[in-house]
């Protein structure tokens, strides 16, 4: 089952950027359950979840042009302080590939067409946030991007080490810690306005429901493999 549409979710209200990033990282680390059930042995095929992470965070987030590669080009105040985090991820880029040649052989075909469509929906629902005209939602997004992406490849990555052992491929260097901390310094003058902190709300939670999606679908694959191994 999917996260609930959209309409249906409640506005977030926060103080400040920094509150509504906090609600917002709690959310997302709540999303990726699967993910930390394969790091703590409580999945049955972690090698087959580790590759339908992989495929699917390489689908949403690997190709181009990406969602920071976007927010830079359509934001002018983010172009600079994104730039550490758009250069970090190139090398992301390039690893995620890396993972999904890796796992691909223990990747579980049934299903995986239809699983491919949500996901690259879920991806252009995302890009579209980031082509909005209301600044703040792009804004909003790429905020939600740097809380997630730092834990979740740590996650990947812990998982991937225990599933695939010596095979699976080194991660790249450490993400830049303060990425986050300028953008969100960039955003505070936009969150000041009542209009701009609701469109940088929605654009976070939103960002927030596609990684959710996403990840349900994960576990639902696993709980169907899981299933039809009985």
């Amino acid at each position: 089952m999917l996260a609930p549409a959209p309409s249906a979710l409640r506005p977030i209200e926060a103080a400040d950027v920094r509150d509504l990033l906090g609600i917002v990282q709690a959310s997302l680390t709540t999303a990726r359950a699967p993910l930390i059930s394969a790091v703590e042995g409580d999945n049955s095929e972690p090698d087959a979840l580790v590759a339908d992470v992989a495929h699917f965070l390489t689908i949403i987030h690997g190709e181009l042009p990406g969602l920071m590669d976007l927010v830079a080009k359509e934001v002018p105040a983010f172009r600079l302080p994104l730039q550490p985090a758009i250069a970090a991820f190139q090398d992301d880029r390039q690893w995620l590939t890396s993972l999904c040649l890796e796992s691909g052989p223990r990747r579980d075909r049934r299903g995986l067409t239809e699983a491919e469509t949500v996901v690259r929906g879920l991806r252009e629902a995302m890009l579209t946030l980031a082509r909005s005209s209301r600044e703040g939602c792009a804004v909003g997004a790429v905020l939600a991007f740097l809380c997630d992406w730092p834990g979740l490849r740590s996650t990947l990555n812990d998982a991937g080490r225990l599933a695939f052992a010596a095979r699976w491929p080194a991660r790249p260097g450490a993400w830049p810690a303060d990425a986050l901390t300028e953008c969100t310094a960039s955003a505070d003058p936009l969150y000041q306005d009542r209009s701009g902190a609701r469109a940088i709300a929605f654009g976070a939670q939103q960002f927030s429901l596609f990684h959710a999606q996403l990840f349900e679908m994960i576990a639902a694959r696993a709980k169907a493999r899981h299933l039809g191994a009985r």
